[in-house]
């Protein structure tokens, strides 16, 4: 048995099709038709039954799955050890991040990173929390940075932080300071919000009603680059969290207040599966991100306070 098999085996089972598999293993369908027929000669079992919804495992498939990962698991971990204590990161990395983590952190977190390993490219794509969460467990994803984990996957998810949102308005034009907010005066301004579809609409919904505030705005934007340039043309508000307009406030392109009479918080997570373990790469751009993240949302809240 050689360590391929074990590779595409695993990957079939987990993606259940051959097409599926052979994408996420970069390799043509008929290498991984061969090398599970080799796999199947050499067990003398049937691993999979054919059918036109997929590759379905058998009896055998199923107990040879649960011998053979923890063995796959265990080779790619020292593997990874191995190449560590070189002191050469090297690689690739993909992962996804929500639209509401500002792009300052991200592209400041990026520049640093790569600078310090040259030789692992990165590639980062944005999207809605549950596509990027499903990315994620589809194992096309390394990792990604989310507003909300469905609780069955909640054990393989690591919380970032924990963070405030505030009202952002347009900067105030002689720069005086904010006072905060009681939730229910928002009901006086003109309020645009992301749609029900967006995490952060769910979490900012959620909490209004639990303090029996609902907040019911006049204009829905999913785009939160264009909800906050409306905002900042206009005295339309908004409600986001500190990482969203972290940059925005340090450049006084926006002007915040806290809001009162409410929890408004969100948490933010690195969602991650064990289809596609952590590489040494993938590890240190995470807590990198996740450092950048928690300094930034530090820092909103400062100057937010210093303010009030």
């Amino acid at each position: 048995m050689e360590l391929r098999q074990i590779h595409y085996f695993t990957c079939l089972y987990e993606e259940g099709s051959v097409t599926r598999a052979a994408k996420r293993l970069n390799v043509v369908q008929p290498a991984v038709s061969t090398q599970i027929g080799k796999l199947e000669d050499e067990f003398g079992q049937i691993l999979f039954d054919r059918t036109p919804r997929g590759m379905v495992p058998t009896q055998a498939g199923h107990e040879i799955y649960r011998l053979l990962k923890p063995v796959l698991q265990d080779l790619m971990d020292a593997r990874q050890r191995i190449i560590e204590r070189t002191g050469r990161i090297t690689g690739s990395v993909i992962f996804g991040a929500v639209s509401s983590i500002s792009a300052g952190v991200l592209s400041g977190t990026l520049i640093g990173y790569v600078e310090a390993y040259p030789d692992v490219s990165v590639t980062a794509v944005g999207g809605y929390n549950n596509d990027l969460h499903e990315a994620v467990q589809s194992g096309a994803l390394d990792f990604a940075f989310i507003n909300q984990v469905p609780s069955e996957f909640q054990a393989t998810a690591r919380i970032v932080l924990e963070e405030e949102f505030f009202l952002i308005a347009a900067p105030a034009a002689t720069g005086e300071a904010r006072p905060p907010i009681a939730i229910g005066d928002l009901a006086a301004h003109k309020l645009v919000l992301p749609s029900k579809r967006h995490a952060l609409r769910m979490t900012i919904d959620r909490a209004a009603a639990n303090d029996h505030f609902p907040l019911v705005p006049r204009l829905e934007l999913d785009e939160l680059i264009v909800v906050k340039d409306l905002v900042q043309r206009s005295d339309w508000v908004t409600i986001l969290p500190a990482t969203a307009v972290h940059g925005d406030l340090q450049d006084r392109r926006l002007g915040a207040r806290r809001i009162v009479g409410a929890r408004l918080r969100r948490q933010l997570a690195c969602t991650v599966t064990p289809r596609r373990p952590l590489t040494a790469a993938a590890r240190l751009l995470i807590d990198r991100l996740s450092a950048n993240l928690a300094e930034a949302a530090n820092s909103t809240l400062r100057v937010v306070v210093g303010h009030d």
